[in-house]
């Protein structure tokens, strides 16, 4: 360069070696630019000051002229990491294949859906659905017919649950859970059965394939849940292996449901 910075401070001079500064003018992984600070000839140095001053300046520029794209990149950054974590939260508590909830978001969603200020809780009843012979439609007709039954379950259930008062979820491989909050207990049971027939009454068709699909249902309510899915989900479960050894597609209660009831 053919001139320098020069300053009239009385200040320190590095004397040791000719005064190189190297400014390195960065965006995110973009090398802008080299600045290279000497004096007037290789004897003069460049005083501490006047490099000082000029990296300020230079910072100055730096923020003035990029800020807004270091802004809009770093908003990008934030809104990708957010999709990210919104992501990883859908795959925690949803099953991939139906779109309902899984085990884990079940149990979430129905321990929010239960908690109450008051001490006995709403009234509430659970249903355990496990799909009959599910093995055999696999072997019948492939893995892939079987995964479209379970979709079409899925949509029976999810129109059926289309309140608020209703938690849905497939807890298993061909198992589905439903809580149903708030409820009367007989509309409750009045709603299992009608969900068992309309399964029952509604066939899946893929690919030209064709079958009928029914479902084992345990049953169990209660007029105060106590804020506890555990509980209620583990009669209906027991109800719902009744339902198997009684000849599958039907309804069972569990055992104390009418005395609960009175």
């Amino acid at each position: 360069m053919a001139s320098a910075i020069r300053t009239n401070y009385d200040v320190a001079r590095w004397t040791a070696i000719q005064t190189m500064l190297a400014v390195g003018l960065v965006l995110p992984a973009t090398a802008m630019g080299l600045f290279w600070l000497y004096g007037g000839d290789l004897s003069r140095p460049v005083s501490g000051y006047a490099a000082l001053h000029f990296c300020l300046a230079l910072a100055a520029v730096e923020a003035l002229v990029f800020a807004p794209a270091v802004a809009i990149r770093s908003s990008k950054t934030l809104r990708e990491l957010t999709l990210a974590r919104d992501e990883l939260d859908r795959l925690a508590h949803f099953d991939s294949l139906t779109g309902l909830l899984n085990r884990r978001g079940f149990d979430k969603a129905a321990a929010g859906a239960l908690d109450s200020p008051t001490a006995p809780g709403p009234p509430a009843a659970a249903l355990m659905c496990d799909l009959d012979h599910f093995k055999q439609v696999n072997d019948r007709f492939g893995h892939e017919f079987g995964d479209a039954a379970l979709r079409h379950v899925a949509n029976i259930l999810r129109e059926a649950a289309g309140r608020d008062n209703i938690v849905l979820g497939r807890v298993g491989g061909e198992e589905f859970a439903l809580l149903l909050i708030d409820v009367q207990l007989a509309d409750a049971l009045a709603f299992a059965e009608n969900l068992r027939v309309s399964i029952a009454e509604r066939p899946v068709e893929w690919r030209g394939a064709k079958a009928t699909i029914t479902t084992s249902m345990g049953f169990a309510a209660t007029p105060f849940s106590q804020g506890e899915v555990s509980p209620l989900l583990a009669r209906a479960d027991e109800a719902l292996y009744r339902a198997k050894r009684r000849g599958r597609n039907r309804v069972v209660v569990a055992r104390d449901f009418l005395v609960e009831a009175a």
